[in-house]
């Protein structure tokens, strides 16, 4: 029996007619009770659901727990001096250091740890940039001047952008754009890369690397976790530019004092990455390209798993073995694409449902900021 026909036999017709009453009574029926309404800051959704469970040490049925990260000594407290990329004299070397935290330009949210990497998120509150979230990682100063000079130069759909940097406490925090998820935490996820995926991975650091070998610049920090992915459009950016040189730095000798030569080939650490995107999971033991070669002369497919699966896209397995092929110089490799990423066709779409997966699935530490 529906509702208005329970309403009928509790309120005849001819009632409502006589008195004048029927919508006094259907106002009364179906009324609804008031709701408390609460505006919020946005915050991670998986954090702030399992905020409790954390606290209480209860495991969490159902998600993918990455490496457990050490303990990390919290040094993320008030900074003494932000480097923004809004005012004039961004020097580092020339700023007065201010004692005080700069609220006209940011707001602090919280911190997201991923694996032994500690972020801290803020939201930029000036007018022009308002509601814009950094990401910024403490760094040692040596590293951190360098990646600094690095990034000013360098502006590329494929290169990670920097926001803004400050120095507290004899340590450089430097901010880059909100970029989420990492490669690592989508090969956590229970679907696995296919062709496509592989390939428009591939095509976009691919094109970071080639700009990059425009600019002169040896970029050695190529691995699952420096390659970032926006969460709003699916670019494919690399990160990591603290152990990068360019050509014409007068700064590009190692700790030991010993120059160091630009011979390292990013492009085999962009074939590794491929591999273990093929098999599904991060490498337990790291590969090195003596080990394919074997492989190959062996005639199997780079020692992958499940290496059946892979075995029929031959434009892909021949762009690995280019990718690897040490008796071809890098500059021709960087300059002559390969046909497998020439190819159109393919779009950040294909990677958004893995980027949804990974919120529901992997489990990311995050404390929240409380003022």
């Amino acid at each position: 029996m529906s509702a208005k026909q329970r309403l009928y036999l509790q309120f005849p017709a001819s009632s409502f007619f006589e008195t004048g009453k029927m919508s006094f009574a259907m106002d009364g029926v179906f009324n609804r009770h008031p709701r408390p309404q609460a505006a919020y800051l946005p915050v991670p959704t998986k954090a702030a659901l399992l905020t409790q469970n954390i606290m209480k040490d209860k495991p969490h049925d159902g998600l993918v727990t990455l490496e457990k990260p050490k303990p990390i000594k919290s040094r993320l407290s008030y900074p003494t001096r932000l480097i923004d990329s809004h005012r004039p004299n961004t020097n580092v070397q020339t700023i007065t250091i201010e004692q005080k935290f700069p609220s006209d330009i940011l707001t602090r949210m919280g911190t997201l740890t991923q694996g032994q990497k500690l972020w801290m998120v803020c939201r930029c509150i000036t007018p022009k940039h308002s509601g814009e979230l950094i990401m910024f990682k403490d760094c040692k100063p040596g590293e951190a001047s360098r990646e600094i000079g690095i990034l000013k130069k360098l502006s590329h759909p494929n290169i990670v952008q920097l926001k803004q940097a400050f120095i507290h406490q004899n340590i450089c925090y430097v901010g880059i754009t909100y970029l989420r998820f990492t490669l690592r935490e989508i090969l956590y996820v229970h679907m696995s890369l296919g062709e496509l995926q592989v390939k428009y991975l591939a095509k976009e650091v691919f094109q970071g690397l080639q700009y990059l070998h425009e600019k002169k610049c040896t970029y050695t920090g190529l691995n699952l976790d420096s390659v970032r992915i926006d969460g709003k459009k699916g670019n494919v950016v690399l990160e990591g530019f603290s152990q990068a040189f360019l050509d014409d730095d007068d700064a590009d000798a190692d700790e030991h004092g010993t120059y160091i030569m630009n011979s390292h080939d990013s492009l085999q650490d962009l074939g590794f990455i491929l591999l273990e995107c093929m098999e599904g999971r991060p490498a337990e033991t790291k590969r090195d390209i003596d080990f394919i070669k074997k492989q190959r002369e062996q005639y199997k497919v780079f020692g992958l798993h499940n290496a059946e699966a892979w075995s029929g896209c031959k434009q892909l397995i021949d762009f690995l073995d280019e990718l690897f092929n040490v008796d071809k110089e890098f500059t021709a490799k960087i300059q002559r694409p390969h046909e497998f990423i020439k190819e159109d066709g393919v779009g950040p779409s294909c990677l958004m449902h893995y980027l949804e997966l990974v919120s529901l699935e992997c489990f990311t530490e995050w404390q929240a900021y409380i003022a």
